[in-house]
């Protein structure tokens, strides 16, 4: 599903952007982006439902919560035989199913949000989802993104993390203080107006560090994997 924003007033400036479908979006710098969506569009909601096509994880995770263990918030969204399942999709184990999700930390009562949307809505926008995740976990959270991508979901997500939203997204748009600058990942950075604006990924920082003061050209790099190969390959 294909999610429309038009002429949505953020902070004096405009919006007007069509957030195409099978693609991750990744969203940068006004946290408060999701809700303004939501308020002029009534068909972006939190639900939980099967017939609804978008699925939403609001910030305040333990409001979504309405039942006493994990195993009933599951319950309510697939069959009992898959709750192991579902779970181990976003990292946690099936001794979890026992547990009631308003004593779970914040970053497994993110893990929790994903499992409650994950099988269930065509596009899903997720409201900084690895705030709180350690370095696996945020792996584990890629994996599983590109994993629903290939299934052929539509998702958007707004995060702090310009480094996840460098590796994950397809396309970036980002608040910056005087504008909004949309595009490609691998195009978007070329805009030098944004050095001043915003912090670069860790990856374009370096490469640009390598360029400018070695004279080494490491090209466009997405993971800091990749990147430390590439570094290792000039090395050599």
């Amino acid at each position: 599903m294909e999610i429309k924003v038009n002429k949505l007033k953020i902070n004096n400036l405009e919006l007007d952007i069509d957030f195409e479908k099978n693609k991750i979006h990744g969203l940068y710098g006004d946290n408060n982006l999701f809700e303004l969506i939501m308020n002029r569009n009534s068909s972006i909601k939190l639900a939980k439902k099967k017939d609804d096509k978008i699925g939403y994880m609001i910030k305040d995770l333990y409001k979504q919560f309405i039942f006493s263990s994990i195993s009933k918030e599951l319950f309510s969204i697939t069959k009992k035989s898959k709750q192991k399942e579902t779970l181990e999709l976003v990292g946690l184990d099936e001794s979890y199913l026992k547990r009631n999700p308003k004593t779970l930390s914040s970053s497994e009562a993110r893990k929790l949000s994903l499992a409650l949307f994950i099988n269930n809505f065509d596009t899903i926008l997720l409201d900084h989802p690895t705030t709180n995740f350690d370095y696996q976990s945020k792996r584990n959270f890629i994996s599983l993104m590109r994993k629903l991508q290939k299934e052929g979901k539509t998702i958007l997500i707004l995060s702090d993390d310009i480094d996840l939203l460098y590796t994950l997204s397809d396309t970036i748009t980002i608040f910056a203080k005087e504008k909004i600058v949309n595009g490609l990942k691998n195009e978007i950075f070329k805009n030098k107006e944004l050095d001043k604006l915003v912090t670069l990924p860790s990856t374009v920082s370096f490469s640009n560090y390598a360029l400018e003061h070695k004279k080494v050209r490491l090209g466009i790099r997405f993971d800091i994997t990749d990147l430390i190969k590439d570094i290792y390959r000039h090395a050599s």
